[in-house]
């Protein structure tokens, strides 16, 4: 029996594989080595939960596998199937091959792309399964500690299922989870490469087949969050300076500045940067123009994780008048791409046992009065519309000044 999130999986006689899927309860019922000839007799009962096997092919009466349902059993001799019990419906899905899926005194065959429902009341029958869903926009790798992958609308599909290996033979599932939306949402996975599986659900509950896609995850040491104002003019000669939060697992930060978005065309850069804080030395100036920095964490001497999201600097001509800063505020900003609502909170120690501050904002910055002199720590996480909330980010530290 598994565990919500859990998982376990059985390498049977003959070779073949039983993954049994969280929140299972699967009995072995018989498995018998038959005394003429090298193969097994095996037989489980699924109680309840879902199992997703592979039963390796052998000859006619040789080593069957029989999984039985409530209303229904599947015998089979090489094929990839799943079964599942959910409540009174037995579910029988085939990914490919053939099985024998039978309901009472009623026998279905089934291939590849089928399945079927066994209820006890009305009779089974074939039903083809919703087609393998469309991954769509994947990037190169993904740098937020919430992965968010798009799927293709599909029609007839009221539901994916999505679960995340590190192996393509999905030994040991890592993360799975049904998502109502066509997007699948993934916290919590350290930093390395991935497999991903995704089916849709049809009407009826049965899960389609399955399209497999790897992804690289690359989203540590997080990226500083810039402090201070966003699109800030300067006239010509006055000194820029740069701040960002601290992050407690970069040991340094670099630093660019650059004079398109894409950062192509670099006026400065500057690596191993130990203060949370950037200023020219003296004499050194930007000229009159328009200009983009960003700021990436770096972990021991090469680990370099995401860039920060991009902020505008325009250096203005001498006798022009530059909008003047607001003084004592405490303004930050992080990079995020959609229309959601985020979570703040900040506290004077790093388990935010101790609460200041706890806002909802509605875009990716936050604006306040500046804090009482002393270290403060910060964290936020996303609040999608349909209510998900994403993983809280790593604390981020930063020191409220005493104002002149």
């Amino acid at each position: 029996e598994t565990q919500a999130g859990g998982g376990a999986r059985m390498r049977l006689p003959d070779g073949s594989t039983l993954n049994v899927l969280e929140s299972t309860h699967i009995e072995a019922k018989e498995i018998n080595r038959k005394k003429k000839g090298d193969f097994f007799n095996t037989v489980f009962k699924l109680v309840a939960g879902r199992i997703d096997a592979v039963k390796n092919a052998f000859p006619a009466e040789r080593s069957p596998l029989l999984i039985q349902g409530m209303h229904g059993t599947i015998g089979v001799r090489g094929t990839h199937f799943r079964m599942a019990q959910d409540g009174a419906n037995t579910l029988a899905e085939i990914e490919h091959g053939k099985v024998g899926f039978a309901a009472g005194e009623q026998a279905v065959a089934l291939s590849g792309g089928e399945g079927s429902v066994a209820d006890g009341v009305r009779p089974a029958a074939v039903i083809p399964l919703l087609s393998a869903p469309v991954v769509m926009n994947l990037p190169g790798q993904f740098e937020n500690i919430l992965v968010r992958v798009d799927l293709q609308e599909m029609q007839g599909a009221q539901a994916f299922r999505g679960e995340v290996a590190r192996e393509e033979d999905f030994a040991n599932i890592l993360a799975q989870n049904t998502y109502q939306g066509t997007q699948v949402r993934i916290a919590n996975l350290a930093d390395g490469t991935y497999w991903l599986r995704v089916r849709a659900i049809d009407v009826h509950g049965l899960q389609g087949l399955e399209s497999r896609t790897k992804f690289v995850l690359k989203a540590h040491p997080v990226a500083p969050l810039l402090m201070g104002t966003n699109d800030v003019e300067l006239a010509h000669g006055i000194q820029p300076d740069f701040s960002w939060a601290e992050v407690d697992e970069a040991q340094s930060y670099r630093f660019q500045i650059a004079r398109d978005q894409e950062f192509k065309d670099l006026a400065l850069k500057q690596d191993n940067i130990k203060a949370t804080r950037f200023s020219f030395a003296p004499g050194q100036n930007l000229q009159i123009g328009q200009y983009y920095w960003r700021v990436a964490s770096v972990k021991g001497e090469a680990d370099q994780g995401p860039w920060s999201e991009v902020r505008k600097l325009r250096v203005l001509p001498d006798s022009a008048t530059a909008p003047a800063l607001k003084p004592g505020r405490m303004i930050a900003s992080w990079q995020d791409d959609a229309t959601r609502k985020f979570e703040f909170q900040m506290a004077g120690s790093k388990d935010f046992s101790d609460i200041k501050l706890n806002l909802t904002l509605n875009e990716p910055k936050i604006d306040i009065e500046m804090p009482a002199v002393g270290k403060y720590f910060f964290r936020i996480r996303t609040v999608d519309a349909d209510g998900y909330l994403g993983p809280w980010t790593p604390a981020q530290r930063f020191t409220s000044p005493a104002m002149k």
